[in-house]
C-alpha cells in the first residue's frame, strides 16, 4: 500500500466567498502519485471546523509528509494550524513548505519549529525527489531547489533548480482527486459565482510569471519578470475536457496576466471560437495592453465568451502609479474602461489603499474619486479595493516592513497580513470607514446601477427617497467630501434597526 502525501489546503478568506481549485497542489499531486505515492487533498475552504481533525487523521495513517502552500496573510493561518498537528501527531513526520512565500522568505519559514524544508520556486520536480530520497534514507542536500536545516539548525540551500518553461510536460490536471461539484457549484450556490452569467464554474491557469514591474507585486518578485505557458492547443485540450465532463460553463484565469504572451492568447481565445465552446470566461489583463488591442482581437475576446477583464487601476494619482510601478497613469485606465463598454466587456477594477504615507488622505480621496469615475463610464462595472500588505521579496516590502514593522522570526509572524483587513500598523483608524462608507453606500446612489436606476424611476415612496439620496451622495462624490455623514447613519438605523420591524420600509432596507 502506498504512502500517504498529505496536502493541506488553506482558505485565503474567512469566510469562504470563492471556491477556487487548488490548481498548484493538483499540478505537485499528480507528480507525487507518478512517483508511487497517495496524493490525499484536504481543503479548509470545503471542510471548515472539519479541517484539522481530517488533516490529524490523514497523518496518522501510513503519511510520508504533510505539504503545505500558500502567500503571505489568511492562507498562512491555516497552514500553521496543519504544520503544528502534524509534530503533535508524530514529531518525526517531515513537514515540507513550498509556495511563493516559502521561496521569498526561505529563512524565516525554516525558522518555523514545525518546518523541515523549504521548496523553492516550482516543486514538480523537486517535491518527488525529496519524497523518493526520505525513503531511501540518502541525502537530500543537493537536491535541486531543496532547502533545510541540519542537526545543529543551520540552514542549508541546496544548487537552485532552473524553470521548467515548458509546462505542457507537467500533463493534465487530475481534477478527479478533487470534489469538482463542490467548487464549480461555489459551494453548491453558498458562493460567490466566479464569472458573469456562470452558473457551472472553475478557475484554471495556463502560465506562470509577468513581464510586470510592479513594485508590491510577489509575482513579479517570485518569477523574476519572466513568463511561460502551456501552449494553447493544451490549453484548448483542457477547456474541452472540463466543458465535456464536468459541463463547465465558465472559466476564471487564474494567469496573472492572460495576454502577457500575445500569440499565444490570440491563439487561445480564437481556438474558442474555432472549437465552438458555449462558455463565459474572465482574465486579468493591463489596462495599457488592452488599449493596444485591435478591433479583430476585441471582437473575438467577446465572440469567445470574454465577458470580464479584471484589471489593477490601483490609484487615482500619478504619485501612486509611481510608488507602485505600475508603468501606466490613471488616464490609461479611464481609456480601456471606455473601450471595454464600447465592446460590452464588465471591468472589475482593483485599487490599492492604505500606504504608510497616505497621512494627508489626497491620494485616498483622489483614489475614491477615480473609482466614481470609472463606475460613471461603466456603472455595472465591479470595484474592489486592497490594503496595501508589503509582500516579502517586494522592492516595497524593503521600503516599508522593515521600517515601520518589528523583525519577522518565523512564517507565523506573517499571519496577521491580509489585503483584505486594515491590520497594517500605519493605516489610519478611519480609512475603513470612509472606503466602506463611500464605495458601498455613496456611491450605490450616486452611481447607479440598472438595478438602482429602475427602483429610482418609480413614483412611490421609495423612489422618491432614493432620487433624494441620488442628489445628496453624487454632492459627496464629486466633491470627495465624506465629513458628517448623517444621512449614512440615518440609513444604517433604518436599516438596523426600523426596516426589521416594519414590512413598510423593507424595500427601503433593501435597497440601503
Amino acid at each position: 500500500m502506498a504512502k500517504k502525501v498529505v496536502f493541506a489546503v488553506p482558505r485565503e478568506e474567512d469566510p469562504v466567498v470563492f471556491t477556487f481549485a487548488p490548481l498548484a497542489v493538483l499540478s505537485l499531486a499528480k507528480q507525487v502519485e507518478q512517483a508511487g505515492y497517495e496524493p490525499v487533498i484536504l481543503d479548509a475552504k470545503q471542510l471548515e471546523d472539519d479541517f484539522l481533525p481530517r488533516v490529524r487523521k490523514a497523518l496518522s495513517d501510513d503519511a510520508a509528509m504533510l505539504w503545505l502552500s500558500g502567500k503571505t496573510g489568511r492562507q498562512l493561518k491555516d497552514l500553521c494550524d496543519a504544520g503544528r498537528a502534524a509534530k503533535e501527531v508524530d514529531p518525526n513526520l517531515p513537514v515540507a513548505f513550498g509556495g511563493w512565500h516559502a521561496t521569498m522568505d526561505t529563512p524565516t519559514t525554516l525558522n518555523t519549529p514545525w518546518v523541515d524544508y523549504v521548496v523553492r520556486n516550482q516543486g514538480e520536480y523537486t517535491l518527488p525527489e525529496l519524497l523518493l530520497a526520505l525513503d531511501a534514507g540518502s541525502d537530500v542536500t543537493q537536491i535541486a531547489g531543496l532547502a533545510g536545516r541540519d542537526d545543529d539548525g543551520r540552514i542549508w540551500y541546496a544548487p537552485e533548480r532552473p524553470w521548467e518553461r515548458n509546462m505542457d510536460k507537467f500533463g493534465p490536471l487530475p481534477w478527479h482527486m478533487i470534489d469538482m461539484e463542490f467548487y464549480i457549484t461555489g459551494n453548491h450556490g453558498r458562493c460567490q459565482p466566479m464569472v458573469t452569467n456562470g452558473r457551472r464554474t472553475i478557475n484554471y491557469t495556463y502560465s506562470r510569471g509577468c513581464h510586470g514591474m510592479c513594485s508590491f507585486c510577489h509575482i513579479t518578485a517570485l518569477w523574476q519578470r519572466a513568463w511561460f505557458s502551456q501552449t494553447p492547443e493544451f490549453v484548448l485540450d483542457q477547456m474541452e475536457h472540463l466543458i465535456k465532463e464536468y459541463k463547465v460553463d465558465g472559466i476564471d484565469f487564474h494567469d496573472s496576466n492572460f495576454f502577457t504572451g500575445l500569440p499565444r492568447a490570440r491563439q487561445i481565445v480564437r481556438g474558442m471560437i474555432d472549437r465552438g465552446f458555449d462558455i463565459r470566461w474572465k482574465c486579468s489583463v493591463r489596462a495599457d495592453q488592452v488599449n493596444a488591442f485591435d478591433d479583430e482581437l476585441m471582437e473575438d475576446i467577446v465572440k469567445a465568451g470574454g465577458l470580464d477583464f479584471a484589471i489593477g487601476a490601483e490609484g487615482g494619482t500619478n504619485r501612486v502609479m509611481g510608488l507602485v510601478a505600475k508603468e501606466i497613469v490613471p488616464n490609461d485606465v479611464i481609456a480601456c474602461s471606455k473601450k471595454c463598454a464600447k465592446y460590452g466587456i464588465l471591468p472589475e477594477y482593483s485599487f490599492m489603499v492604505g500606504f504608510p504615507d497616505e497621512k494627508n488622505w489626497e491620494d485616498t480621496k483622489a483614489t475614491l474619486a477615480f473609482m466614481a469615475r470609472l463606475r460613471q463610464i461603466s456603472p455595472n462595472a465591479l470595484a474592489e479595493y486592497f490594503y496595501y500588505t508589503p509582500f516579502p521579496g517586494t522592492p516595497l516590502f524593503q521600503d516599508y516592513a522593515q521600517k515601520y514593522m518589528p523583525r519577522h522570526e518565523t512564517i507565523e509572524d506573517y499571519v496577521r497580513f491580509s489585503t483584505y483587513t486594515a491590520n497594517m500598523p500605519w493605516v489610519d483608524k478611519k480609512l475603513p470607514r470612509i472606503l466602506t462608507m463611500a464605495t458601498s453606500f455613496y456611491f450605490k446612489f450616486a452611481i447607479p446601477n440598472d438595478s438602482m436606476k429602475a427602483k429610482m424611476a418609480k413614483n412611490n415612496p421609495l423612489g422618491i427617497a432614493l432620487r433624494i439620496m441620488n442628489k445628496v451622495a453624487d454632492w459627496r462624490v464629486r466633491h470627495r467630501r465624506y465629513e458628517f455623514p448623517i444621512e449614512y447613519k440615518l440609513a444604517r438605523l433604518i436599516k438596523d434597526l426600523i426596516g426589521l420591524r416594519f414590512g413598510s420600509l423593507r424595500r427601503l432596507q433593501e435597497a440601503m
